[in-house]
């Protein structure tokens, strides 16, 4: 197992490669672009390894803790995840490092655009399950309402691709028809998404990341 004292260590190599990240919490490193928290999660696989995993998570739906949207290890998708052994820590985790951010989707600085944030969606829906899309699509569908952009657009689609999710995916969003009145209700109240993200950047302590704008 790595130790309290190993994560702080192996958290801080990694903050020292990422500067525009800062550390969330330990094998945690993240920024936040307006509700659009960016992470790099050290996860730990077990025993004395971890896993470099690019995630997202959407700040306008109110959730327990913060979610890995769109995980991405290193070497994914098209190998196995590679992960880094705390006893080549020391001397592999500056050429991982380097690789990790060659992997990165999303920018490590500056502002995130909604047109950037849908593109690398569309690019991991086209290689997951269908079960895995219902989160993404909401999320895309509430940023464009948060930005000012035409979400009835981006709900119009997400309409058409709900008609064609087989019925596992119907059952665990409890239903299409009562998922989308929810999420239109949602979409349609810029307040209560303003209200939401305040209360998930309290909640989840994100106040000191370092933070950029969502733009249209």
């Amino acid at each position: 197992m790595i130790s309290r004292a190993q994560q702080r260590a192996i958290t801080n190599d990694w903050q020292a490669e990422f500067p525009t990240l800062a550390v969330y919490r330990p094998m945690w490193l993240a920024r936040r672009c307006g509700p659009v928290l960016i992470g790099l999660c050290l996860d730990r696989g077990g025993g004395d390894n971890y896993y470099p995993t690019w995630h997202y998570h959407c700040l306008l739906r109110p959730w327990p803790d913060i979610s890995l949207s769109l995980a991405t290890r290193l070497g994914q998708p098209h190998g196995s995840a590679e992960y880094v052994s705390l006893r080549v820590h020391a001397q592999r985790f500056v050429e991982i490092a380097t690789r990790t951010r060659s992997s990165a989707s999303f920018p490590l600085d500056g502002d995130l655009s909604l047109s950037q944030f849908k593109a690398v969606c569309d690019a991991w829906l086209q290689r997951q399950r269908v079960d895995l899309s219902p989160p993404v699509l909401a999320d895309i569908v509430l940023l464009s309402a948060w930005c000012g952009s035409d979400w009835q657009a981006h709900l119009r689609l997400v309409e058409r691709l709900t008609s064609q999710w087989p019925q596992r995916v119907n059952d665990f969003v409890g239903g299409t028809v009562n998922w989308l009145a929810n999420l239109t209700a949602a979409a349609s109240n810029r307040t209560e998404l303003d209200r939401t993200m305040e209360n998930e950047i309290t909640t989840h302590k994100l106040q000191n990341l370092p933070a950029s704008e969502f733009i249209k």
